[in-house]
């Protein structure tokens, strides 16, 4: 850094003359200046300049040793000395005490303006730094092109700013931090944090620890010089680690939808590519295909625009869901459409798998409340699993999801074998006309009656012929709902208690209301 040597050689006052002994100065640094009076009280820093003009101490060598002793307890790097009479002495005391503590006493003449020596001294000062900070930067891009980690980029800040250093990303993730800082006291906490940008995108944040810098250069706000110096090397390591993410994200992704799709030579060859991405093809697995969908429907180009955040922030998501629960998974993207392989546990696999979905709804819910989650969802395996059958079940499930005239938005492929079954009725035209005579009158009875009949049945076969929770269901009580049971009975000719009619009616008025 800038020392008492490169002041003098400088020359910024020719005519300076030492008082004290002839000493090496070159290791003196000099980090401000100041001018000072008698007392001191405090206000001089550490290897600061100091001028002063010794004011009501010349008549008083007690005084006058009392500002060098106070100067030099503060360990200033040197004291220069004016006088408006260019004959007064310094007291051989003074000098002689300066001397045996090795302050460095000067004088100069009364012409030179202590604001204009301050002015130099200060640019100067912060010129030295800059260029230290430059051999800084490029020292951190040697290392980030020798691929050294993050951890000895913050070493070498560090050990040049005789600081603490630690390196968090833009969520406050601690990334890195040098050896330093463990001697750093728990009360000296960060005393300025710098941003790192890729581009124009926040990436992380560059921490600086110890006691509060009065240094105004490396404190204030105001100067911007070692923020750039540090944050653009530094900005290289998180784009590095930006494209290794892309990449391994992207091969990630291809290889869960190509398992889904069967896309793969062979077994062993898709198995052992599992393995270099770190999963495991020997576990069992559900699969679940879960479709974003936004409750406002969007232009192309507003959609296009958004959804790839989303899809990427939704991707986290359901990842972060399966390390709550220390499942394995496996997830594949394309426009808010998801295939999820979802870790079978062998006790309970079911209600964790619930767990994970109810999960996953409620951030929804909370983090993406403009989209509405849809789920098809596969049987559960108990041994090594056809990814590829797993997918096609659980996107069948989920199409009955997206098609589904109930406000339902989770089907298993347990689910779809019913609907299936009624979906190939429904294309008859005979079971058409027998859909609509048979149950065809409930639909007609809600304005005369003000009662929902066919929404009465439907809740009703729901509820597995449960008239009890069919009535907390339809919010009304048990003996209005029998009074709409006997109804639906007249109107149909059909016993709710004979298990043929009961299975006729279900038939006729799943077809009428679209399964």
């Amino acid at each position: 850094m800038y020392s008492l040597d490169d002041f003098l050689r400088e020359q910024i006052t020719p005519e300076i003359r030492l008082l004290t002994r002839e000493q090496t100065f070159r290791s003196v640094p000099v980090e401000s200046i100041s001018v000072q009076e008698f007392p001191v009280e405090d206000f001089i820093q550490k290897d600061e300049l100091v001028l002063s003009t010794a004011i009501g101490c010349m008549e008083q060598e007690e005084q006058f040793l009392k500002l060098v002793e106070e100067v030099s307890h503060a360990r200033a790097a040197a004291m220069i000395l004016t006088f408006k009479d260019p004959a007064y002495q310094v007291p051989p005391a003074v000098i002689s005490y300066a001397d045996s503590v090795g302050l460095p006493l000067f004088v100069i003449p009364w012409a030179y303006r202590f604001s204009e020596i301050q002015r130099t001294v200060l640019k100067r000062i912060q010129d030295k730094k800059l260029e230290c900070c430059k051999v800084l930067q490029t020292s951190l891009f040697d290392l980030f092109f020798e691929s050294r980690s993050l951890d000895d980029a913050a070493d070498l800040i560090a050990d040049t700013l005789q600081i603490g250093v630690s390196v968090v990303d833009k969520n406050g993730r601690l990334l890195a931090e040098s050896r330093s800082i463990s001697d750093v006291p728990p009360a000296q906490e960060v005393f300025r944090e710098m941003p790192v940008c890729v581009g124009t995108a926040l990436e992380g944040k560059l921490q600086l620890h110890g006691q509060l810098v009065r240094d105004p250069w490396m404190a204030a706000e105001r100067s911007n010089d070692l923020e750039k110096m540090l944050c653009f090397p530094l900005s290289l390591w998180f784009n590095r680690k930006n494209i290794e993410d892309m990449v391994e994200t992207r091969l990630r992704n291809d290889f869960v939808w190509n398992l889904a799709n069967k896309n793969y030579a062979s077994v062993e060859e898709v198995t052992a590519q599992g393995s270099r991405l770190h999963f495991d093809l020997n576990r069992p697995y559900t699969c679940m295909v879960m479709k974003a969908v936004p409750l406002i429907e969007q232009t192309d180009h507003a959609y296009s625009a958004e959804s790839a955040a989303d899809t990427s922030a939704i991707k986290e998501l359901l990842i972060e869901a399966a390390g709550m629960e220390r499942l394995k998974i496996m997830v594949a993207d394309r426009s808010l459409e998801f295939i999820i392989y979802l870790e079978n546990t062998p006790e309970r696999a079911e209600e964790r798998i619930e767990t994970y979905l109810n999960t996953v709804d409620g951030q929804m819910a909370q983090r993406f409340p403009a989209y509405r989650a849809h789920w098809g969802i596969s049987e559960i395996t108990v041994e090594s699993p056809d990814f590829a059958q797993l997918y096609k079940n659980a996107a069948l499930a989920l199409s009955y999801c997206m098609n589904s005239s109930q406000r339902c938005y989770r089907f298993t492929y347990r689910d779809t074998k019913d609907l299936r079954i009624l979906s190939v009725l429904s294309r008859d035209p005979q079971v058409q006309t027998m859909a609509v005579e048979t149950a065809g009158v409930l639909r007609g009875d809600d304005t005369a009656s003000g009662m929902d009949l066919m929404g009465t049945l439907m809740e009703f076969l729901n509820c597995n012929y449960n008239i009890s929770q069919t009535a907390r269901n339809l919010h009304i009580h048990r003996q209005s709902l029998l009074y709409r049971l006997e109804k639906i009975e007249a109107l149909t000719e059909l016993s709710l208690s004979n298990h043929k009619d009961l299975f006729l009616l279900e038939i006729c008025a799943r077809i009428l209301s679209g399964y």
